[in-house]
């Protein structure tokens, strides 16, 4: 009798490879909008979001001559253009109430977090434009630190419209930017951007964006909401984890989407156990995962529950966590979680006074889809190990997570593997040598979702695998 034996280099884990989560797509009602011209950052905003509108004309676009300014009103109000070195023309517009509920209740340094600058009312805004001046129902956030003449680009005193394009100087130099700033004689490059805030948006309210085009008008209508949250959503890559897991989980919720211009970030304290948390952090770190402040200013960056209900979040923006402490140790500083923090490129897990951080990174500028999941495919929250004790977890146990009123949960524990090996791939006679397909499906074994797991079999701390044809001699060696 012919014994063989099968050896097995690597094993490919399949289980069930997530790309896209269910009920994760950006709402179809919050969406860039683009005409042959005109184009806007979003059909739909709320709270203290910043709307970007853009004209792209040819007949405008030449950033080496003078150009006039583009004849654009938002709600019928003459908006300001500022032309940008790509030859587009620019305007920023948002709810004046709601970034002044943001700058009253907000405790951000200047510059950071949710900052959106310093505030110029009607009779000191002209200063930006000499000569010109601003729709009566405007007040305009700049970056400068004064709204006079005083202008130093060098402390900017806004966090939002991180990456504004910009402005185009005709006739001018990177040292020496001239008069003609933006196309449209602005004063200095230090007020630059800016945010036109309107004082008359109802809530719930239909907007008109019109380029006036030599009798050709172009219109886009946007909506003003009041209860974004309600179009919130949530969910995770999976319905069930096996332990030490890496828990990915989306959020899809525009009004997070603060700039259009630029990923936004935001981090939540996995403690949180109540949605009137004032531990919930704007731009704490940047896209590339940054810390912002000295870690001592942690506290600066807070966006409490106050600051949240002052500015329509609602339900929005706060994550609610049932982490599931499993410990029988009355030490108060012992616990033994079920769902964990877990380090990875998007934000350290612990900045001065905040611990137990989560940070979710938007997808790409203006999508409002929130990730927190690393460009290395990691996700800031993982399962806890095998074990018992104050060491690990047991099979089936729960953890939760609420956000914008929905909760869900979800629970750690085995699944049953499945051994293929493909006969069909030798055919009737399976001949000495020849190869056999095998594959293995298992969860427990599947530790991320997004990434494609190697089993070498053989290297087992474990033995997890081992598939023999024939009798083992009494040195293990297979006849």
């Amino acid at each position: 009798r012919r014994a063989t034996s099968i050896a097995l280099m690597a094993i490919m884990v399949a289980g069930g490879m997530t790309i896209a989560f269910p009920g994760a797509t950006p709402d179809a009602m919050a969406e860039p909008r683009k005409l042959a011209n005109l184009g806007v950052s979003t059909t739909m905003f709320g709270g203290p979001m910043v709307v970007e509108i853009i004209v792209q004309d040819p007949n405008l676009d030449d950033t080496g001559i003078d150009q006039g300014e583009p004849d654009v009103t938002f709600d019928g109000k003459n908006l300001r253009m500022v032309q940008g070195d790509d030859g587009y023309w620019y305007a920023y517009v948002a709810n004046a109430d709601m970034l002044a509920a943001a700058d009253h209740n907000l405790g951000n340094d200047p510059g950071t977090g949710m900052a959106f600058g310093t505030v110029c009312d009607d009779g000191t805004s002209d200063a930006i434009f000499p000569g010109r001046s601003f729709d009566t129902s405007i007040t305009v956030y700049t970056t400068n630190a004064t709204c006079g003449t005083n202008n130093d680009i060098s402390v900017p005193t806004m966090n939002v419209l991180r990456v504004a394009k910009t402005p185009s100087t005709p006739g001018g130099t990177a040292t020496d930017p001239g008069e003609n700033i933006g196309n449209n004689r602005m004063a200095s490059l230090a007020y630059w951007p800016f945010i036109q805030a309107f004082d008359d948006i109802s809530d719930d309210s239909s907007i008109k964006v019109i380029y006036n085009k030599g009798g050709s008008p172009q219109e886009i209508v946007i909506r003003y909401e009041s209860d974004m949250d309600d179009l919130a959503s949530f969910d995770v890559d999976r319905s069930k984890y096996p332990h030490s897991a890496h828990v990915h989980v989306d959020i899809n919720d525009n009004l997070l989407n603060i700039d259009p211009t630029d990923i936004d970030v935001w981090t939540f304290d996995a403690n949180t156990v109540a949605a009137d948390s004032d531990n919930v952090y704007y731009h704490l770190f940047d896209s590339a995962g940054t810390l912002q402040i000295p870690a001592a200013n942690v506290d600066n960056l807070r966006v409490t529950s106050v600051a949240r209900g002052a500015t329509d979040f609602d339900t929005s923006g706060v994550l609610i966590f049932d982490r599931n402490d499993l410990n029988t140790d009355p030490a108060p500083t012992a616990t033994n979680y079920v769902l964990r923090v877990h380090d990875n490129d998007n934000g350290d897990t612990a900045v001065g006074t905040a611990m137990n951080l989560v940070t979710f990174k938007e997808s790409g500028k203006n999508t409002g889809l929130f990730e927190n999941t690393d460009g290395n495919s990691a996700a800031g929250l993982v399962t806890g190990p095998e074990g018992t004790g104050n060491d690990g977890i047991g099979r089936e146990n729960p953890f939760a997570i609420t956000y914008a009123d929905t909760a869900k949960n979800w629970f750690v524990g085995y699944s049953t593997a499945v051994l293929n090996m493909d006969a069909a791939a030798v055919g009737s006679d399976w001949g000495s040598g020849e190869e056999l397909p095998v594959s293995v499906t298992d969860q427990d074994l599947n530790k991320n979702s997004l990434v494609t797991d190697y089993v070498p079999v053989g290297i087992f701390v474990d033995p997890l695998l081992s598939i023999h044809l024939g009798a083992d001699d009494a040195d293990g060696v297979i006849p």
